[in-house]
């Protein structure tokens, strides 16, 4: 199978525009697992990166046929995913590349990614216009490449949100690509212990709900002995793993939901100490299995709940043989999720005593085999994990001891590969934002410093989009650390850096939401810079680009809220500097995203929202103060929910407390760093 050309060619409706901006996107940016790489495929070997897929065809509105350049690309193309809706299923030209692809690359894999409608209903009368299959979808060809009456079956996957969900539906478009099975692709990668976790999916039948609570529900009533709940325990780990895997292309994962309710409410009445090792391991594997689901399909609290059912597992395991260095590992996964889903569901506490002892196992496997890779990992993403959970704890101080000593343990591994590379550079990056919040901005600095360097010894050449993302966000945080230490020189050369690594990056793919974003907060964070420095001509051109690439942003629903902060940054920003119409847009903005779920989110998002407030305030002071005074008290309000403020956080409480008339005495005793970044809100 050949090499070049096209990973896949996306065929969609121009209705759905942003929803497949959004899937190419998602698609060339998802990673396969390192030990899927190179495998052979029915379109070649497995690649690192979904690179590239073709998605434009913006040409065609006024052409009248494909055009050579469309053919072409088809041509090259490994695969075929049609973005199916109502929409798509009447388009000509959706219709057109289907048939064209099947006829110049027949036995290719063709991909349906579902987000609107349904499939096959032309064939029933009066749902016709729900239909979500184009026609040559849905149809066989013949040997002349003719559309037949023979039924085609499509690999299919739901992006909707009651049917697969995206993530889930993301991984089913991968996994058929390659014809790879589920639980191949997702299965968790145990050396990334980081916050980038791996998904575990799976799906069943829908008509197999019932039959498969009925078999749970008759094994439990069995007053049998070992060997029949034996029996038990081996079906439900069969429903889970062997079977989902031969029902994965008609099935469902809400389905599955099903499976797992009642597989919970039975594990939950065993004995664990009735139960030999083989048993243990059937409960803790399907108990992994349904939890992980739980939290795929967005319901924390099962997914808490199941976890904690297998945790209590491997720790009787674990307790049968102290001192068996698997027995210790399986424990360590289990209590790494349960510490995770406990942060999941706001339980900082109970995230932070997983963690501890989650720690403690990763020493546990170091004692035991000290040169071991494996043990050497586990301690050191321990590390991480506990760091991070210690800064949430209010904690920084241990925070930073912890994530040092993670750094210390994944230096020390020999032959380090990317994703422990990429670990300790991440490590880092999160000892610099400590740092930074602390108000200790030289040693942020250097952190930050540190954490550029790491990433660029991992990509010599330059060429990484992955890791040119990373140092993107690393400039704009070493500049406002340079910024918040009266380095202003540095600031600009980092800020110029920040805005060279987007446009690179954009250059590549323009369609790439994320890069948008990260080029617009980039471009609206050096104007605030380039207000402070004088440079007001620049500030506002800046603030015209980040403005420009917000506008262009889709309008994907899912996104809404995150796309309106952005804009509610830019145009803050704006107001600041002088580059608005007027504070009338902006009070309308501020009014949309004002709610208690807003108020109790992320810190970062509260910031942005004050930073709202204090601008409106400002630009209504010199004919409304009683206004002014309402819009700043606002901005103290958001600030002062919060403990883990930012410098720029901080320095905007001041001034909000400044305009108050409020801190009269305290200003004095703020941080050099505080007072610097206050410039920015005189």
């Amino acid at each position: 199978m050949r090499r070049d050309g096209y990973v896949a060619f996306l065929s969609y409706s121009h209705r759905d525009k942003s929803l497949a901006n959004w899937l190419h996107r998602a698609l060339e940016t998802y990673a396969l697992p390192a030990r899927l790489v190179g495998r052979d495929s029915p379109i070649g070997p497995i690649p690192k990166r979904l690179r590239p897929i073709f998605r434009d065809r913006e040409e065609l509105a006024a052409s009248e046929d494909l055009g050579e350049r469309i053919e072409g690309a088809l041509r090259q193309a490994r695969a075929l995913i049609v973005l199916c809706s109502p929409a798509a299923a009447r388009s000509r030209w959706t219709n057109e590349e289907i048939a064209t692809f099947k006829r110049v690359n027949p036995g290719a894999p063709i991909l349906a990614a579902i987000v609107a409608g349904e499939p096959y209903m032309s064939e029933m009368p009066g749902r016709e216009e729900q239909e979500c299959f184009p026609p040559a979808l849905r149809y066989q060809l013949d040997g002349e490449g003719r559309l037949t009456d023979r039924r085609a079956e499509p690999i299919a996957a739901d992006f909707r949100p009651e049917g697969d969900g995206k993530r889930l539906a993301k991984l089913k478009i991968v996994a058929g690509l390659f014809g790879l099975g589920l639980d191949e692709l997702v299965q968790r990668d145990n050396a990334r212990r980081n916050r980038r976790l791996g998904l575990v999916a799976a799906s069943l039948a829908v008509g197999m709900v019932g039959t498969s609570g009925l078999a749970l529900y008759a094994f439990d009533q069995q007053q049998e002995a070992v060997e029949q709940r034996e029996q038990a325990n081996g079906l439900v780990e069969f429903m889970l793993t062997d079977l989902k895997a031969k029902l994965e292309p008609v099935g469902r994962l809400d389905a599955l939901d099903s499976v797992g309710d009642r597989a919970l409410a039975y594990y939950a009445q065993q004995d664990l100490a009735s139960l030999d090792a083989d048993a243990l391991g059937r409960r803790a594997r399907a108990l992994l299995l349904v939890s992980e689901v739980a939290e795929l399909r967005g319901d924390p609290a099962e997914a808490l709940r199941g976890f904690r059912e297998a945790a209590r597992t491997t720790g009787e395991l674990l307790e049968r043989e102290p001192d068996d260095w698997q027995r210790i590992f399986d424990h360590a996964q289990s209590i790494f999720w349960v510490g995770y889903m406990e942060g999941v569901n706001g339980n900082e506490a109970g995230q932070l005593a997983a963690f501890l002892t989650y720690q403690q196992l990763g020493d546990a496997l170091v004692r035991l085999r000290p040169e071991d890779r494996q043990s050497l990992m586990e301690a050191g993403f321990g590390g991480i994990n506990l760091g991070l959970a210690w800064r949430e704890s209010g904690e920084p101080e241990k925070a930073l001891a912890s994530l040092e000593d993670a750094e210390r343990r994944l230096e020390a591994i020999d032959a380090p590969d990317r994703d422990i590379r990429m670990a300790i550079a991440e490590t880092s990056a999160h000892r610099a934002s400590i740092l930074h919040f602390l108000g200790e901005d030289q040693a942020s600095a250097q952190a930050r410093q540190s954490q550029i360097e790491q990433l660029m010894a991992i990509d010599a050449t330059g060429g990484d989009a992955e890791i040119m993302t990373a140092l993107a966000y690393a400039s704009e945080s070493m500049a406002k650390a340079r910024f918040a230490s009266g380095a202003l020189a540095e600031a600009d050369r980092s800020y110029a850096e920040c805005r060279r690594l987007w446009t690179q990056l954009r250059g590549l793919d323009a369609t790439n939401v994320e890069w948008q974003k990260g080029q617009a907060q980039c471009l609206a964070s050096s104007a605030l810079h380039s207000h402070v420095r004088d440079r007001t001509g620049e500030a506002r051109a800046q603030l015209v680009q980040a403005r420009g690439l917000i506008e262009q942003l889709g309008a994907d629903e899912a996104s809404r809220e995150e796309t309106l902060l952005e804009r509610l940054k830019v145009e803050a920003t704006a107001l600041l500097v002088g580059a608005s119409d007027g504070p009338a847009g902006l009070a309308e903005l501020a009014r949309d995203l004002d709610h208690e779920e807003l108020a109790r989110g992320s810190q970062q998002n509260r910031e942005i929202l004050g930073l709202a407030y204090f601008a409106l305030g400002k630009a209504v002071a010199p004919s409304n103060e009683a206004r002014a005074r309402s819009y700043w008290q606002r901005t103290r309000s958001l600030m002062g929910q919060s403990d883990d403020l930012s410098t720029g956080g901080r320095a905007l409480l001041a001034a909000a407390e400044r305009r108050l008339g409020t801190a009269e005495g305290e200003t004095v005793k703020l941080s050099a760093n505080v007072r610097n970044f206050s410039n920015v809100y005189q």
